[in-house]
């Protein structure tokens, strides 16, 4: 099997909250391997840029400490290399500033060649920040992952201005991934980035709706392994985040989530077992992401967008039955004295009280059709008094009379023709 060296910098978006939420160590430097600086980053949490942090951000102040002959007015580059030898290796809020200020040079107001320029400008942008987030040996960079998050306001506000250019980015690309047998960081960095840029709650969506597909196949292969993916944690936690995205924010029931959410909890815990003890905490960030995930499909049915209460209780039902309580006693069950056997039992625990809770509710019984009994048609007798001059076909059926007049009104259009 491939090994993907390196640890699980797929955490770093473990929660879907702007600073990355909870985070957790998968995997462990191999012995000898050379551990880099964008390595040490990833070692604990990586504070992320929050959207509210974006947005408070002067652009037009002076420059700050270590921002010096930092241009005022950059002129907008159209190639990713160009973008690169602007931003260089500066920190993601030196970036971001950089960005906005290009932006603002090249105002569309401004006229159609500073459009023109624009447009190029935000398509280098995004190849740029899906080369920046993925390193050369297939890795994610911690480093670039903080850029990307940083770029996430002025991305989406041009992902809005030019929407056939954000299309014509990723649609041929996701049609090269639709192909990929083993993908890597690159290709998950580019549906995290269809995550932050497009409106992932709509039912259908160009782009959006064949990424999501695409990461549901790949996290059901992932799943499909079981919990034998050691050498795969920190992909799949990324995997799972990405999915999270997509599927949590439209309340939709995805079942390979939690097919794949059982499967890492299981391989971090044989990680533990097997050593590495900062899988631990890993194994924590998934659960409390499982936990999350259950709690907003349950509660699905009674929030503002007009879901089905009974519909989400069945569903978080069949999740706790079917999908979380299974993994929940193999891990409680888990033998071998090892070190964190404890915090082992006491996650697993929490799952199974969380499954007893949504899997043991009663459901109220399946209705097919949820509407009143038919009424039947009654047919009431006309009677007519002695005496009264019965109108002409009063005893003819409406039918009949639409028939008559019908023959009547075709009688008299067809005369002036003649």
């Amino acid at each position: 099997g491939h090994h993907h060296g390196h640890h699980g910098e797929g955490e770093e978006e473990e929660d879907d909250g702007e600073e990355g939420g909870e985070s957790g160590e998968s995997g462990e430097e191999e012995e000898g391997e050379d551990v880099d600086d964008d390595d040490r980053q990833g070692q604990g949490c990586p504070q992320l840029l929050s959207a509210a942090d974006a947005a408070s951000l002067d652009v037009t102040a002076n420059n700050g400490e270590g921002e010096e002959g930092l241009p005022f007015a950059p002129e907008p580059p159209a190639t990713a290399r160009a973008v690169e030898a602007l931003l260089g290796d500066r920190p993601p809020k030196t970036a971001l500033k950089l960005v906005q200020r290009v932006r603002t040079v090249s105002s569309a107001a401004l006229g159609a060649e500073k459009r023109a320029k624009l447009k190029a400008f935000f398509a280098a942008l995004l190849e740029y920040t899906l080369r920046v987030m993925a390193r050369e040996d297939g890795d994610l960079s911690v480093k670039g992952v903080a850029v990307a998050y940083a770029l996430r306001t002025p991305l989406v506000e041009l992902a809005v201005e030019h929407p056939d250019e954000a299309f014509e980015f990723f649609a041929p690309r996701l049609l090269e991934m639709g192909a990929t047998r083993l993908p890597k960081a690159a290709e998950f960095c580019c549906l995290k980035l269809i995550t932050l840029l497009f409106p992932v709650s709509d039912l259908q969506h160009p782009i959006c709706t064949p990424a999501s597909l695409l990461a549901d196949r790949w996290a059901s292969n992932l799943a499909a392994l079981g919990s034998g993916i050691e050498d795969l944690v920190s992909e799949g936690t990324m995997l799972l985040e990405i999915l999270y995205q997509f599927c949590a924010p439209a309340r939709r029931f995805c079942p390979t989530f939690f097919r794949l959410g059982t499967a890492l909890l299981e391989s971090c815990w044989a990680s533990v077992a097997a050593g590495r003890e900062q899988c631990a905490d890993a194994s924590a960030a998934i659960a409390a992401l499982l936990t999350k995930a259950l709690r907003g499909l349950a509660d699905a049915g009674g929030s503002s967008a007009g879901g089905d209460a009974a519909a989400a209780a069945a569903a978080a039902a069949v999740v706790a039955r079917a999908l979380l309580r299974p993994a929940a006693e193999r891990l409680a069950a888990g033998g071998g004295e090892e070190v964190a056997a404890g915090r082992r039992r006491e996650q697993a625990d929490a799952l199974l009280r969380l499954c007893s809770e949504f899997g043991d509710r009663p459901l109220p019984p399946l209705a097919l059709f949820d509407f009143g009994p038919a009424q039947i048609k009654t047919l009431d007798p006309i009677f007519h008094e002695v005496g009264d001059r019965p109108q002409k076909g009063m005893e003819m059926s409406e039918t009949k009379q639409l028939q008559r007049r019908l023959t009547k009104e075709r009688r008299a259009a067809g005369r002036p023709l003649l």
